[in-house]
């Protein structure tokens, strides 16, 4: 009996706000970083640059409302506020369990990537703290490609790596930026609204869900099937 073919390829997580609670956390680090610079900064504003970016717009940005900040370099400044993210992060528990448990669950099915503006480092944190190394078979960063979210180029590169066909790959993703990154791929997009977080324009997402908890094989399958 031949086995049915799959509707799924491959499916590609973002991380920060997806798998873990960090955005925020990124946010109040940049706060102190620029704190003890003597810089006042916004916090809102600060939530709205950092929410779905990669890090190297999230720079040009605060550079341009922090001109004082020009003085350090990208990779110097990456460096630096690392050190209060770190902080930050070991006071708390950044998992998001059901997103957790969701990665593994489909990891026995599909090839999982995971595609984020965060740089390589923290990704490869991430993962050995949520124990997903043998879940994920690999991970592109701020660093693997020239333009962030919303540009597509992060997740046609994660699919041109496996050979797989854009139309049949889901992309997991919970910011603006990164729902229209996946959509100009080609790709589903599933988008996921935790209660609490930052409210964005979901407008182009394929399927909306407040929990990843109950999304598995069969979900994802009909994603592709029938658009939801």
């Amino acid at each position: 009996m031949a086995m049915r073919e799959r509707a799924v390829e491959a499916i590609f997580f973002d991380m920060d706000g997806t798998i873990v609670d960090t955005e925020m956390l990124w946010a109040e680090a940049m706060v102190e970083y620029l704190a003890d610079r003597g810089i006042s900064g916004d916090k809102d504003e600060i939530i709205s640059i950092v929410y779905g970016h990669a890090w190297s717009a999230i720079y040009e940005k605060i550079v341009a409302l922090y001109p004082r900040t020009s003085v350090v370099s990208v990779n110097e400044m990456a460096v630096e506020l690392r050190d209060y993210y770190i902080k930050l992060r070991n006071e708390r528990d950044i998992s998001i369990p059901e997103s957790v448990e969701c990665l593994r669950r489909l990891s026995a099915h599909y090839p999982i990537a995971i595609v984020s503006g965060s740089t390589r480092i923290d990704i490869g944190d991430t993962i050995k703290l949520m124990g997903l190394e043998s879940n994920v078979l690999f991970y592109l960063g701020s660093e693997d490609y020239q333009y962030g979210k919303p540009h597509p180029m992060c997740y046609e590169m994660a699919a041109e790596r496996l050979g797989a066909d854009p139309e049949r790959c889901i992309v997991i993703e919970d910011s603006r930026a990164g729902i229209r990154s996946a959509k100009a791929a080609g790709m589903r997009c599933v988008a996921l609204v935790l209660e609490g977080a930052l409210q964005q324009e979901i407008d182009g997402a394929d399927l909306v869900l407040s929990s990843l908890a109950d999304f598995g094989y069969e979900e994802a399958e009909r994603v592709v099937k029938n658009g939801a």
